[in-house]
């Protein structure tokens, strides 16, 4: 994360079939804008569409790079499920270590 300010960063995100509130959906339509976010560019198979359009969607695969306030940048892509907070991850690694032992 590369922040700009004390509200406002930059980052990138790899969108997940967890995003299901900005999946498959006019980029238009999720009013971004208002919301004080941008989508800077997206990139699906090593192509890049750099300050995409209100047409453009995004699909599971796709990498986005954003740019806005960082309550609604959470809002739209680490509260809507996409991201995995580190306790997940921490819980993930246990439940791991956990069938590696149980194997061995």
């Amino acid at each position: 994360m590369f922040y700009i300010d004390g509200t406002y960063v930059m980052r990138q995100f790899h969108v997940t079939e967890a995003h299901i509130g900005i999946v498959n959906i006019a980029l238009k339509e999720l009013n971004l804008a208002q919301q004080d976010v941008k989508i800077m560019n997206r990139k699906r198979n090593n192509y890049i569409i750099k300050n995409p359009t209100g047409n453009t969607t995004v699909q599971p695969g796709d990498k986005v790079l954003v740019y806005g306030d960082i309550k609604n940048i959470r809002k739209f892509f680490i509260l809507s499920g996409g991201i995995q907070t580190r306790d997940t991850m921490k819980n993930k690694i246990r439940g791991l270590i956990v069938y590696e032992k149980r194997v061995v």
